[in-house]
């Protein structure tokens, strides 16, 4: 068969209509701007807005490999797939510094209000002296794209994981000197009033850990030298509800009617149920992890705190969630695999949700619809029904990283 001149032309253009393709529409804004086209994506469940229309996604770009990461972030609305506005973080916030970013859960919803959030932004380099942003919480409507600023007048070095309460009248946040990831730091808890403007300090010589609202927004849990304390969410006695010795630290926590469950990061156990034991058994592949995750529950109805191990993940994956006793959780199938997998409480029954040869991590549950929403390679976002019996749908990021 020979071939016409024309024909390479043709060539060209099909490459080209698939390559445009093969790439998700949200994406097409970020590599307008000249940026990587295979950014690394990260989000937490603080992220989702209330009616689970709209979530805050982290986005890591950069020009090359030996280049830094340039971290923005979007609002991809499920309804059309598209980020809101369209248009990366700089703009969006009408921030025009590369000195600073959003980062893990550094982003909350306003509980009664679906379009609206509260943000902190962290510095790139912590000794840069023009960063003047540590003590400013940010308020941003993603609707109308006003941002509002509110200085907190605090000695800290940076505020990190804000948490709107139901009243709309405050938010509550750490604040932390030295460098944020630094065990040595000393932190605080605060709650800042948005109608006074006045911010006052609950706990002090905490770590700088993700603190938790009760679902009646009465009490507030956060972590002290490794171990959780609870107290009423706006002042009053700290009581403790963990005691452990040993390298171990806990590094997720979750709050449902007068029941707390966290997850806690520890060197590798041998007491995994049945059901784990066979999902492992002959896996030779799997690199031993350095720590195991663990699921613990603390029952607070008889008013002293009983405490109790439920079961042993192992994996070094990221991310778990947890609803009405469901958790899941991302395991590792071999050296470079995961997959994400449902875990029953009350049954103690362990299911899988996803499968091939991929990464599947970050899993998070949408409540009112119940469904799964999970990271795919680092670089797409899926979902899936929470019984894993659909197959999993492209929400955001390259098709190269999943069917």
């Amino acid at each position: 068969m020979t071939l016409k001149k024309t024909e390479p032309y043709y060539l060209l253009l099909f490459c080209l209509l698939f390559l445009s393709w093969s790439v998700h529409p949200a994406l097409h804004q970020v590599i307008a701007q000249g940026q990587a086209q295979d950014p690394l994506i990260f989000f937490y469940p603080s992220y989702l807005s209330p009616d689970s229309r709209l979530l805050a996604i982290e986005i890591w770009s950069r020009q090359g490999k030996d280049s830094p990461f340039k971290k923005d972030i979007g609002f991809l609305n499920f309804r059309n797939g598209h980020l809101l506005p369209r248009t990366i973080s700089r703009s969006l916030l009408d921030f025009n510094s590369d000195s600073s970013y959003i980062e893990g859960e550094g982003l909350c919803w306003d509980p009664e209000y679906s379009e609206r959030v509260y943000f902190t932004l962290q510095r790139y380099d912590p000794q840069e002296s023009s960063f003047k942003l540590a003590n400013v919480l940010f308020r941003y409507n993603v609707s109308t794209s006003t941002l509002e600023t509110m200085l907190l007048g605090l000695e800290v070095d940076g505020i990190v994981f804000p948490i709107a309460a139901k009243d709309g009248k405050h938010v509550f946040f750490i604040g932390y000197r030295g460098k944020r990831n630094n065990a040595d730091s000393t932190s605080v808890l605060g709650v800042y009033n948005l109608q006074l403007g006045k911010v006052d300090i609950l706990a002090k010589e905490i770590d700088t850990f993700r603190p938790l609202l009760s679902p009646d927004n009465t009490r507030i849990l956060f972590r002290r030298n490794g171990d959780l304390f609870v107290m009423p969410a706006y002042g009053g006695p700290h009581v403790r509800l963990t005691s452990f010795n040993g390298d171990s630290r806990i590094i997720s926590t979750y709050w449902e009617g007068e029941k707390i469950y966290f997850i806690r990061l520890t060197p590798p156990y041998e007491q995994l149920s049945r059901e784990l034991k066979d999902f492992f058994r002959g896996k030779k592949n799997i690199e031993e992890p350095s720590y195991t995750r663990e699921l613990w529950e603390i029952s607070l109805k008889e008013g002293r705190p009983y405490l109790r191990r439920i079961e042993v993940f192992k994996t070094m994956k990221l991310g778990t969630d947890l609803y009405r006793n469901t958790f899941v959780v991302p395991l590792q199938e071999d050296h470079h695999n995961s997959s994400i997998w449902k875990y029953e409480i009350q049954q103690g029954s362990l299911g899988r949700l996803t499968s091939g040869k991929y990464t599947d991590d970050l899993p998070m549950i949408v409540h009112k619809e119940r469904s799964i929403l999970f990271r795919r390679n680092g670089m797409a976002l899926y979902r899936t029904d929470i019984e894993g019996e659909d197959e999993p749908q492209l929400l955001f990021g390259g098709r190269s990283s999943g069917p």
